[in-house]
């Protein structure tokens, strides 16, 4: 009697376990579950010793498998988690060259170019100047909302300038008189010069200018008076040393090349005519020889062409 109950027992113990569902979670742990609903993504369930229990639902990720009453495993796979991975691009990774490469970024440009303009003031030394035995400098200031610069030239002399004598000594009078520029004592201007862009980092320039110098000169000619011996090419002297005072117009053409921000070169070619002005009324003493000259001398006409050249490099303020 005691074996029939015992199997009894057993076979209900067995129909009682295989009455319920088992939830096995992803740590491996279970619970004992009524399944009521599986969607998508979550699962629906009450505990099995407490049906009257509200519905409780987990996640569908959470869950390994279920085991249902009747015995049959429904297991539930994980989807794969695909990492993206981001490269930031360099530009120099098939570079073969190993030349460093840079992308083009037009607000960089348009960055550096706002630093380049921040300072308005410009000195630079005129190394032209300095070759012509002259300490030169120029003056620029930045007028940009009517894309203007205005440029003050000015220069002190220190000997005989060497250019301006090889390039107009002779232009005054005929071959046998020597002309020679002894000192320039200064020179100063002022032009007005126009940039087409005034957002770049070099400025094409042009525009009108104006020049006044003085130097110091002497002229030494030698001429034929008309009591001179048959076949004597000379026999008379005339020397002097007077002050030229210079006006020269011209059109400027150049540019400005804003290296950084408080460094920049210019260089300006002056295209004009000379007009020039003596502290005496005969200087080259013309009409002084024409008195007793046998051939009558003649001047060369006061306004004539005339080139100026200008190459600075200074600091920006």
């Amino acid at each position: 009697m005691k074996k029939v109950s015992f199997i009894l027992l057993a076979l209900f113990l067995i129909n009682f376990c295989k009455a319920q569902d088992v939830i096995t979670r992803n740590d491996s742990s279970q619970v004992k579950a009524t399944v009521i609903e599986i969607n998508p993504r979550e699962i629906k369930y009450k505990l099995f010793n407490y049906p009257d229990g509200p519905i409780i639902s987990i996640s569908k990720e959470e869950v390994a498998y279920i085991t249902f009453k009747s015995g049959a495993v429904e297991r539930f796979t994980k989807p794969e988690t695909k990492i993206t991975q981001t490269q930031t691009y360099n530009p120099n990774r098939y570079n073969l060259d190993v030349v460093p490469v840079t992308r083009y970024n037009p607000e960089d440009k348009i960055k550096k170019c706002e630093k380049l303009y921040k300072k308005k003031n410009f000195i630079g030394f005129n190394y032209i100047a300095f070759l012509n035995t002259a300490l030169g400098f120029n003056y620029m200031r930045d007028i940009k909302k009517a894309n203007l610069i205005i440029n003050v030239p000015f220069a002190f002399g220190l000997g005989s300038p060497a250019i301006t004598n090889s390039l107009y000594r002779n232009v005054y009078l005929d071959g046998t008189s020597t002309t020679k520029y002894e000192l320039m004592k200064y020179q100063i201007g002022i032009n007005a010069l126009f940039a087409p862009s005034m957002n770049r980092e070099v400025n094409f320039l042009m525009g009108p200018a104006f020049n006044l110098s003085e130097y110091r000169m002497s002229v030494e000619t030698k001429y034929t008076t008309v009591d001179a011996q048959p076949y004597q090419n000379s026999n008379a002297t005339f020397t002097n040393s007077f002050t030229l005072r210079r006006q020269h117009y011209g059109m400027n053409i150049g540019f400005l090349a804003r290296i950084s921000e408080k460094v920049n070169m210019n260089m300006l070619i002056t295209f004009g005519y000379k007009q020039d002005s003596y502290n005496e009324k005969d200087p080259f003493g013309i009409e002084e020889m024409n008195k007793t000259a046998k051939y009558q001398v003649k001047p060369k006409d006061n306004v004539m062409p005339y080139v100026n050249f200008a190459w600075s490099v200074g600091y920006r303020f």
